[in-house]
C-alpha cells in the first residue's frame, strides 16, 4: 500500500472532512479515500452517460447508410481545408 502526505488543506475543507469522517464513523484517512475513490466513479458514470447520449444520438439519426466517395470527399475538404 503506497502512503501520500496531505498538506495544506484548507481549513474549511479539512472541517467539511472531518466532520463527515465523524458522522460516517470512518478516520479521516479512510473519509479522504472514500471520498477520492467516489469522484472517480462517478467520473466513470457521467463518462458511460456521454457515451450512452451519443450511441442514442445515432440510433435516433435513423438507417445508417454506406458512405460514397463524394462523401469521403467532402468530410476530408472539412477537416483539411485547402
Amino acid at each position: 500500500m503506497h502512503k501520500y502526505q496531505l498538506k495544506n488543506i484548507p481549513e474549511p475543507l479539512y472541517t467539511q472532512i472531518t466532520e463527515s469522517s465523524e458522522s460516517s464513523f470512518r478516520n479521516i484517512n479512510q473519509e479522504i479515500l472514500w471520498r477520492l475513490q467516489l469522484s472517480y466513479e462517478l467520473e466513470e458514470v457521467a463518462s458511460m452517460r456521454h457515451e450512452q447520449v451519443l450511441v442514442d444520438e445515432a440510433l435516433a439519426s435513423g438507417k445508417p447508410k454506406r458512405a460514397t466517395p463524394s462523401d469521403w470527399q467532402r468530410l476530408r475538404n472539412e477537416l483539411f481545408p485547402k
